[in-house]
């Protein structure tokens, strides 16, 4: 395929494009110069395609004859859209809303773990108090074990 026939295709396709309504580059009017970047090229080169600018010419014409039915078209598109939307943002907040529940599931987790595991340490805390005080005790009496007498059993 030749550029120009290339160039003349991109042209009949960026037109195609303005008169349903989903430009990609270009707002959707349909002009010669919306034409051209809708298609990615210079005014200039559009202006060498005269056939094609009595396309564009033949469409606003055809476009504003039908104007009503036309805007009647893009509202009834606009709503699908809308409506698209709408549902793909209830399956986003659904997907948020799961996310949050299993979240919360494992923060409760979390925190009962934490409370059993405080619950351990405060139980080891009192064993370690128990045996410090009997550790005490056991090393006071053996000090009174081992202490020398007082001279009460010595012989005078």
């Amino acid at each position: 395929m030749k550029r120009t026939d290339q160039t003349r295709q991109k042209l009949i396709d960026a037109m195609d494009r303005i008169i349903r309504g989903r430009p990609v580059r270009a707002d959707a009017k349909l002009t010669p110069s919306n034409v051209a970047r809708e298609a990615s090229v210079g005014r200039a080169t559009l202006y060498r395609f005269p056939d094609i600018l009595a396309d564009i010419a033949s469409a606003q014409s055809h476009l504003s004859e039908s104007e009503p039915s036309n805007l009647m078209d893009q509202v009834k598109r606009l709503k699908h859209e809308l409506e698209d939307l709408r549902r793909a943002e209830n399956a986003k907040a659904k997907t948020y809303k799961e996310v949050a529940v299993r979240c919360a599931q494992h923060i409760q987790v979390l925190a009962l773990t934490l409370q059993l595991r405080d619950e351990e340490v405060a139980q080891r805390d009192k064993i370690i108090a128990e045996l410090r005080t009997t550790l005490r005790l056991s090393g006071n009496m053996l000090s009174v074990i081992a202490a020398p007498s007082t001279g009460d059993n010595q012989p005078h």
